[in-house]
Formats: C-alpha cells, sequence, structure tokens
C-alpha cells in the first residue's frame, strides 16, 4: 500500500499501487476542477467547472439570467424590446399575415415569431427598422421553431 494525496481535496488516502487511484472518494473525483460560481444576476450559488460566460467574464446560472442581467454590450439597450408596443404590433401583423398558422406544419398551437435575420444582426448592421420588418418575421409553432438555425442563442 502506498499513500497519496488527493489533489481535491488535499487528504491524505492509502490505495493499492496498482490501483491508479488519484482521488479519496467519488465526490472529490466529481468536483475535481470544479469551483464556487455566483450568478452575476441572481446571485444563485452552483459548482461548476466552467463560468457560462467567459466573454463576460461573469457567471450565469442560465441563459435567461445572461440575458436579464443585460450584460451583452450589443444587445443590452435593446433586452426590454419585446415589451414595448412597436413589437407586439410587428408580431401581431406577421401572425395576420400567417393566418394564425405555422409556415412550416400549419399548426395553431403555441405560435412563436422567428426573426429571419436575427435580432442581434440587425443591430450589428445598424438596421434597427428591420427589426420590425414584417418580412422578416415568420410565424412558427414552438416544435418547429425549435427546429431553426438560430433559436435559442444557438449561432451567436
Amino acid at each position: 500500500m502506498i499513500e497519496k494525496e488527493c489533489p481535491s481535496c488535499g487528504k491524505k488516502f492509502c490505495t493499492f499501487k496498482s490501483q491508479n487511484q488519484i482521488f479519496c472518494c467519488k465526490e472529490c473525483y466529481s468536483n475535481y476542477g470544479r469551483k464556487l460560481y455566483t450568478c452575476a444576476c441572481c446571485g444563485k450559488q452552483r459548482i461548476d467547472k466552467k463560468c457560462y460566460s467567459q466573454k463576460y467574464k461573469k457567471w450565469y446560472c442560465s441563459k435567461k439570467c445572461l440575458i436579464k442581467d443585460g450584460s451583452n454590450p450589443i444587445t443590452a439597450p435593446y433586452k426590454n424590446l419585446s415589451n414595448t408596443g412597436r413589437w407586439k404590433s410587428w408580431r401581431k401583423k406577421v401572425l395576420r399575415r400567417d393566418n394564425f398558422k405555422c409556415r412550416m406544419c400549419n399548426s395553431k398551437n403555441h405560435l412563436e415569431i422567428h426573426h429571419i435575420k436575427s435580432v442581434k444582426q440587425c443591430i450589428l448592421d445598424d438596421d434597427i427598422d428591420y427589426i420590425f420588418d414584417i418580412e422578416n418575421g415568420v410565424a412558427l409553432c414552438r416544435n418547429c421553431h425549435l427546429l431553426t438555425d438560430s433559436w435559442g442563442y444557438k449561432n451567436r
């Protein structure tokens, strides 16, 4: 038997030379390299291996908190855009144009409006008015919206 020191907690433990055991227990093995992070938005704490948003040097417990915090310098000024009357009017116009049906499967349930050119790209191109252009929106049901390339910030 040989004595080793756990790299996770520093506790000394004994193991057989033939076992190649590095950690003293399963908990130390699963927590190795993890740190305690505090969400920059809601204050929730969690042990994790890396920050959710290393780009902004802050950790967020979810994408919802990242957006809510508004730390993204590009989209921060527009984080409450969907609560404006202009957004709601644009949404109604797109739904009316698409006959309150999903363009992909013709479902009438759980309709959402998908931006063909993303809000972020419109902001980067300095084309804010195109965000509200009816031709830049399409009515999709939740399931079809999930299938789009840019849903849920996939390409950000």
